[in-house]
């Protein structure tokens, strides 16, 4: 009879607080701002089933108007590491 092994694998996304980023307004219905010095490549929003999403970000406006009702992640890099950020689009 085969034996079942498990070798530390994770299933969920880490949170890193960074008290520098605000991102307004959440819930939002449309748009959500970003600190203006926050680079476009470093700015990702995943949808609840973990796909990345196609968003706009014009300045420090992260556009979600063309996306569904929904739970978001954002992830931006700041200092070399990632950090995880949860919003509600209604």
């Amino acid at each position: 009879m085969a034996s079942c092994q498990v070798t530390g694998t994770t299933n969920s996304v880490a949170e890193y607080p960074n008290q520098k980023i605000k991102i307004f307004p959440n819930p939002t219905a449309d748009y959500l701002m970003l600190p203006s010095d926050i680079e476009r490549s470093k700015v990702g929003v995943y949808n609840s089933t973990g796909q990345l999403t196609e968003t706009v970000l014009d300045g420090n406006l992260l556009d979600l108007t063309n996306q569904p009702s929904g739970i978001y992640h954002i992830r931006i890099y700041t200092e070399g590491r990632p950090n995880f950020y949860t919003v509600m689009k209604y």
